[in-house]
């Protein structure tokens, strides 16, 4: 049976955060900044043979201590994934 559109939402967001590297952080020069994501959408789930499959699109968002707009906007880069679910024999 698939999961809900509320579990598929928190399945995706833990994905994310285990697969990249989110939070505060310093740079080599000492430099403040912060890496955060927005989810952009999620698609209908697609039925395999063995599974579900939910591929997903989010932007992750680069912000420093230098960040202001609309000079020096943060930098964005869009991603996209895809949750395997397999089905319950």
């Amino acid at each position: 049976m698939l999961p809900s559109k509320e579990e598929i939402e928190k399945l995706v967001h833990e994905q994310i955060a285990q697969n990249e590297k989110l939070g505060h952080s310093s740079g080599g020069s000492g430099h403040l900044g912060c890496v955060s994501y927005t989810l952009d959408k999620i698609d209908e789930p697609t039925q395999t043979k063995t599974a579900w499959e939910v591929h997903y699109h989010y932007t992750i968002v680069v912000e420093t201590e230098f960040t202001y707009y609309p000079d020096n906007p943060p930098y964005e880069t869009p991603h996209s994934g895809v949750l395997i679910l397999k089905k319950e024999a």
